[in-house]
């Protein structure tokens, strides 16, 4: 294991320590990440590689020269170039040998252009391609991925010169095996260039279209046979997503477990009640939208949104606390909940408090909340390993006293910027707990916490040796 990591002089000088250890260096190392690339040497000592990342190359260093040499090493399965800002069609044009290849990232290969692709497609039995931030390619060239019949996984993130319209061709061979697409950044595709490109798509199961502002959702009933088995959808920074989307997606996607919709900021409560009809959702995030009170979630039926575990609802200001109510009362089955910077009170507290199933809880940046909002939480969420009341100003010792008195379980706590904490000595009934977060808190005295493998004391005039 440790040879993957070393780089090639370094390699090169054990391998002259006997014969011995040559051929067993040989023999052991076929996944390579070195940090420095030298193709002579790699070649001659490891022609059996089947996996190599230059990610930890200076990617600026590396010319087509270096690059191309990689195709002497014909049994390679696993191949990254991710970084080799540098590298052209010329020099990826003899890794066209390398037909025994998977996988096979070009991340921020930015002078690769359209007939870079005409490489690549001679990789028939490439099963994941990541292309983000490809800059030079075009829709003309993504017409040569069709010839990726195996293709399973395919990235296309920040290529800001793809619009969509050449996706369709692109995609069209590869509907029975393409089960992830991410298409984060195109801001120009619209639905029309969606249904064209997904409709021979039968088992997609993730699709990923971030920051894509051109996007509503609002066609995607045309598409109701390729998407009924996507899993996981993610539209965060989509600009032109409403309400209204939301409706068609809760239609469309009956089999949805993960749906993210950060910052989509024309989204509401009656976007979100419209979704209880997906009975197989388990994630939700919808941070940053102003709109949400949370006073969506009253008009769900007792066991809508029956399976959710996981609900991110952070920096959505205006959760009210009938909405925690309403969180409270409808999504019994939460797990894991954020509510960061969205202004929780004493009041919402100990609606949240009735959660009993909670595992990590975050109300980071609530200035209302004080020790009773957090010993009502405590009292009652005994299942809890994560805890974070970071910047409530307004939380003290008290909120100390019942985290320790009622939490075992607990691994983690953020106290950061909690100013009026001054005594946490009470903490060392936690057993369990591994990470401490203090920072920016009055406490002088943590020298009982040696059970504590992380503790954060930046801004405390803390001391760490002392009685307890």
């Amino acid at each position: 294991m440790i040879l993957h990591f070393l780089d090639i002089p370094s390699t090169n000088a054990s391998t002259k320590v006997s014969r011995a250890w040559r051929e067993a260096i040989a023999r052991a190392v076929n996944d390579l990440h070195p940090s420095h690339f030298d193709p002579a040497s790699l070649i001659k000592l490891f022609p059996n590689l089947s996996s190599l990342s230059l990610a930890r190359c200076t990617g600026s260093s590396l010319l087509d020269s270096h690059i191309s040499e990689v195709s002497k090493l014909t049994k390679l399965t696993y191949l990254s170039l991710r970084g080799c800002s540098r590298l052209t069609t010329k020099g990826l044009a003899p890794l066209s040998s390398l037909t025994a290849l998977r996988y096979l990232d070009i991340t921020g290969c930015k002078l690769l252009r359209c007939d870079s692709l005409s490489v690549i497609s001679h990789f028939t039995q490439l099963e994941r391609l990541d292309a983000d931030k490809c800059e030079g390619l075009r829709d003309t060239g993504l017409q040569h991925l069709s010839a990726l019949v195996s293709l399973k996984e395919l990235s296309l993130s920040g290529c800001i010169g793809v619009q969509g319209s050449g996706l369709e061709p692109a995609v069209a061979n590869l509907g029975q095996n393409l089960s992830f697409l991410n298409l984060s950044g195109l801001q120009e595709l619209e639905d029309c260039h969606l249904v064209d490109s997904l409709a021979a798509v039968n088992n997609l199961d993730t699709l990923i279209l971030d920051r894509c502002s051109s996007v509503e959702a609002r066609h995607l009933s045309n598409l109701s046979s390729c998407l009924s088995q996507i899993k996981t959808i993610s539209l965060m920074e989509c600009s032109r997503i409403t309400n209204s989307s939301l409706e068609m997606l809760e239609v469309n996607l009956p089999n949805l477990q993960s749906l993210v919709l950060d910052y989509c900021f024309n989204v509401g409560d009656d976007g979100l009640a419209s979704l209880s009809g997906l009975h197989h959702l388990t994630r939700l995030s919808a941070r940053g939208l102003e709109q949400v009170r949370g006073v969506g979630f009253e008009s769900y039926p007792v066991g809508g949104y029956c399976a959710l575990e996981v609900l991110d609802l952070s920096e959505c200001r205006n959760v009210s606390p009938a909405g925690a109510a309403a969180i409270a009362t409808k999504l019994t089955g939460l797990k894991e909940l954020s509510l960061r910077r969205c202004g929780i009170s004493d009041r919402a507290a100990w609606s949240l408090s009735s959660l009993r199933q909670l595992q990590s809880l975050c109300i980071a940046g609530s200035a209302e909340l004080t020790c009773d909002g957090v010993a009502a939480i405590a009292a009652k969420c005994t299942k809890l390993k994560t805890l974070d009341v970071s910047s409530c100003a307004n939380v003290g010792n008290g909120g100390v006293l019942a985290v320790a008195a009622n939490l075992p379980e607990l691994l983690s706590l953020n106290l950061c910027g909690c100013n009026k904490i001054e005594d946490v000595c009470s903490l060392v009934r936690l057993k369990k707990l591994v990470e401490l977060n203090l920072a920016h808190t009055s406490v002088r005295n943590v020298s009982w916490l040696a059970g504590v493998r992380q503790l954060n004391l930046f801004g405390c005039n803390c001391s760490i040796t002392g009685d307890r």
